[in-house]
């Protein structure tokens, strides 16, 4: 009967409990029922209880997640133990460790998105635990290649972006791919091996831009492509250094530099052309600067590699003319027609000129350099009127631009205007070459359309070549000048220069005014007065110092003429 006493007296005990509770019930529904009345013996202490618990829990939860990294560096340093006492095999304290830190970055990304600290206390596990032993194991103890640290440290950057790809955990990424960046750095500098890490920087660089692509970490770009172009410069000048690499470093082979500077060009390229070209987005000033950049590595590291001769620079030439060709068709047969002239068609074309150029920089010798860029900026102007194209306008002055420097235009009639010596005629045709090349610029132009008067852009186009041409036949008019003098038995002294010069310039002045006023040219007038300074600054400087005073007498009435006479001619338009 024991047993059946023992439930008898639990149920009276339930009932008693219940019946309490009811009473309990009815008080509280009796007071919430009655008017309010301030309680403050009573609801002040649980009022307080309940800020200091609120107070108290983030306290008790940061607590916690510093106690759980600090296990998680607990079982990091086990595994090192483990690892150095033999008990497990170099290769299988790696693979562990691996594991280990993958498996923080798992509790990082299934960690709430609004727990920041938790999602950072986590990444900074996952890298704390892995990063030290590859050092450890590579550097210090030398039981893990090169190759395999490179490829672990690869995989596991790639391996925080995947996991953190769907969640969105930025934190993840940035800790991993920054600790990845720095680690292969300093194990460059270690080691003295670059081909392995430098590989390694490469790939997390196309991961990083294969995000990039689907608009994914945009500001991880910078400082992956600064250390990657750094670590690939720096393999580039060691290769090249005179007296080979240095002591300690590996043996790297040049070609092996070649497909390391056009792997970084490829990388960059090639995100590029998806985000502008595929989808469709405005170009970047990252994108621009770092494909700008690769390209300058690739064209300089080839021509310094191979020194620009045999069939290594034929491949470099054929491999910028083929790129300058493709940005000249990506910008005028797709995003003219897709998008317009926006930042992606300037910067395409600006490319393909740029491209060409350097091409044919490498590919020709120096005497075919001139007369092939003047038959491109012939050809520049042609297009440019026929289709309408002020684009092509630029590309055209840019060319006669290359092929002025190329063939010393600029420096040789500076010298014959204001140095007043006969220099030799060596590169003659080329001078005459390119300043006709500027004035049928300018022909082709005005004949076939080009409203110079109404287009400010053209007006200005039109300017830079007159410019160009008068530079170019004031040198070669001064040198004929001191030729004919030199060979009629006079003798090409300062004296003569000076009013040679002198004549030049004022008359050049009042011919383009007088033709700017005759024909409506509002380019010529543009030039008078620059043309006028610095023919005034030849006298003052030049002149004046080195000539005879009959010279000077005979500069200064010519100058004050032109004075005299230009605001006449200027005034004839309004007549």
């Amino acid at each position: 009967m024991q047993p059946f006493n023992q439930i008898e007296a639990l149920a009276r005990e339930l009932a008693e409990v219940k019946r309490r509770l009811a009473a309990l019930e009815a008080r509280v529904d009796s007071q919430l029922a009655a008017p309010h009345e301030p309680q403050e013996d009573m609801a002040l202490p649980a009022l307080r209880g309940l800020d200091a618990a609120r107070t108290i829990a983030p306290v008790e939860g940061s607590m916690a997640l510093f106690g759980r990294a600090l296990l998680g560096l607990g079982g990091a340093y086990l595994l090192r133990a483990v690892t150095e006492n033999q008990v497990l095999p170099a290769q299988a304290g790696v693979l562990a460790a691996v594991a280990y830190a993958a498996w923080w970055l798992y509790c990082a990304v299934r960690t709430p998105a609004g727990n920041r600290l938790a999602v950072t206390l986590h990444g900074l596990t996952a890298v704390l635990v892995l990063y030290p032993m590859l050092w450890e194991t590579t550097v210090r103890f030398h039981v893990l290649p090169h190759a395999a640290t490179a490829a672990v440290l690869s995989a596991f950057a790639a391996l925080g972006m995947a996991i953190a790809w769907k969640h969105e955990k930025s934190p993840v990424v940035w800790i991993t791919t920054m600790a990845g960046l720095a680690t292969t750095v300093a194990l460059i500098i270690a080691t003295h091996d670059l081909v392995p890490f430098v590989s390694a920087l490469l790939f997390i660089a196309a991961s990083i831009e294969f995000s990039a692509c689907r608009d994914h970490w945009l500001g991880l770009r910078w400082a992956a492509a600064l250390i990657t172009n750094l670590s690939v410069l720096l393999m580039m000048f060691l290769v090249t250094r005179e007296g080979g690499l240095p002591e300690g470093y590996a043996p790297i082979s040049p070609l092996v530099t070649l497909a390391f500077q056009g792997a970084l060009l490829a990388v960059y390229l090639s995100s590029t052309v998806i985000r502008t070209l595929v989808r469709g987005l405005h170009i970047s000033f990252f994108e621009t600067g770092q494909t700008a950049a690769a390209l300058v590595i690739l064209i300089t590291g080839a021509l310094r590699v191979t020194q620009g001769a045999g069939a290594a620079g034929l491949a470099v030439a054929v491999f910028l003319l083929g790129g300058g060709l493709a940005c000249y068709l990506a910008a005028f047969a797709w995003l003219d027609r897709r998008t317009g002239h926006d930042r992606n068609f300037y910067t395409y074309s600006t490319f393909g000129v740029l491209l060409v150029s350097a091409g044919l920089r490498v590919l020709l010798p120096g005497l075919w350099r001139s007369p092939v860029w003047c038959a491109l900026a012939v050809t520049g102007a042609a297009m440019a009127t026929h289709h309408g194209r002020g684009t092509l306008l630029v590309h055209s002055i840019a060319y006669l631009a290359f092929a002025a420097v190329s063939s010393g235009l600029p420096a040789f009639a500076a010298l014959q205007l204001f140095g007043g010596a006969q220099q030799a005629a060596a590169g003659l045709p080329l001078l005459l070459a390119t300043t006709l090349a500027a004035a049928l610029c300018y022909g082709i132009v005005v004949r076939k359309g080009g409203d110079f008067d109404e287009d400010s852009f053209a007006r200005a186009a039109g300017v830079v070549l007159i410019a160009t041409f008068l530079w170019g036949a004031g040198g070669l008019i001064h040198w004929s000048a001191l030729w004919a003098a030199s060979a009629a038995g006079l003798a090409a002294s300062h004296s003569f220069s000076a009013v040679a010069g002198t004549c030049f310039f004022t008359a050049s002045a009042c011919l383009l005014a007088w033709a700017g006023s005759r024909w409506a040219r509002q380019e010529f007038r543009w030039l008078v007065y620059p043309i006028m300074i610095l023919g005034g600054y030849k006298l003052i400087a030049y002149d004046f110092p080195q000539a005879r005073t009959h010279a000077v007498a005979v500069s200064l009435l010519l100058f004050g003429g032109a004075m005299i006479l230009l605001p006449r001619l200027l005034r004839r338009e309004s007549r």
